[in-house]
């Protein structure tokens, strides 16, 4: 069961296409920059969390069984920045570039 989006089941995300699982993905990172922006830690924490749920979700999907090590290096690189591996949103953009 989904912990950020509670009503949200795996077998619901997974009706969604693909192009709008990465634009609720996209939606939460937006969030995030927003957040980051105004120095709003609070939102900016909860943006990420709900959008690294939403990867997972996106990952459990077989129908992106092609792109998961993608979905799965943005994951790593995005719970990076999370957890302060990161020190600014440049460095996260330079380390997806690789």
């Amino acid at each position: 069961m989904a912990y950020f989006h509670p009503s949200l089941t795996p077998e619901a995300w997974h009706t969604l296409t693909s192009t709008k699982q990465i634009l609720n993905i996209a939606s939460e990172l937006t969030r995030a920059k927003h957040a980051l922006e105004k120095e709003q830690t609070v939102n900016l924490k909860r943006s990420m969390e709900r959008a690294l749920e939403l990867i997972d979700l996106t990952v459990a999907d077989s129908k992106w069984y092609q792109k998961r090590k993608e979905l799965l290096r943005l994951r790593e690189h995005l719970g990076g920045f999370y957890i302060g591996a990161y020190t600014s949103a440049d460095e996260l953009h330079c380390a997806l570039k690789l």
